[in-house]
């Protein structure tokens, strides 16, 4: 199996964010869409998790790992947090421009023709946010390999793709 997006592929991606993002939307359907609000509702999760007996509740050889993992990088995981809802109030307090995002692309929601015309796929949380938020998932993921090194410049490419 191939895995990253050829040069081909990521131009056709960007001009489908691109589509997307100046999506003209009628007003029951603007209105109907969520909006972006920069919150961590699983922060608290994260936090329940971290007081969690030991062992209590681990049946498996992988939850005793997972368990181990999280116990030995708990001061780190629980720092994140507090500081992904900080950086949360700051985006809150800035003005953005919000365009339809699909919000969750990731290898498994888009498929890539042999034509390399790329298609998005399960769109059931749409969302009204700034245009990088459709970006949350790329960088860093299998969509993305073979770019992380600094082979192309991806983040440029695909942010003018809007221009």
């Amino acid at each position: 199996m191939v895995v990253g997006l050829s040069d081909n592929q990521w131009r056709a991606f960007g001009a489908a964010l691109r589509a997307i993002h100046a999506a003209q939307l009628d007003a029951q359907l603007l209105a109907s869409l969520r909006v972006e609000t920069f919150a961590l509702p699983s922060a608290e999760v994260v936090r329940r998790l971290l007081t969690l007996p030991d062992g209590a509740w681990v049946q498996s050889a992988t939850a005793q790992l997972f368990l181990e993992f999280w116990r030995s990088h708990s001061d780190s995981i629980g720092s994140m947090p507090t500081r992904a809802e900080g950086l949360g109030t700051e985006l809150r307090s800035r003005t953005f421009d919000d365009v339809l995002c699909h919000s969750d692309i990731h290898a498994a929601n888009m498929l890539v023709g042999e034509d390399d015309r790329i298609w998005l796929v399960d769109w059931d949380g749409p969302l009204l946010a700034p245009r990088e938020r459709d970006l949350r998932f790329v960088i860093g993921s299998r969509i993305a390999r073979g770019y992380a090194t600094g082979r192309s410049p991806v983040l440029l490419r695909v942010r003018n793709a809007r221009d």
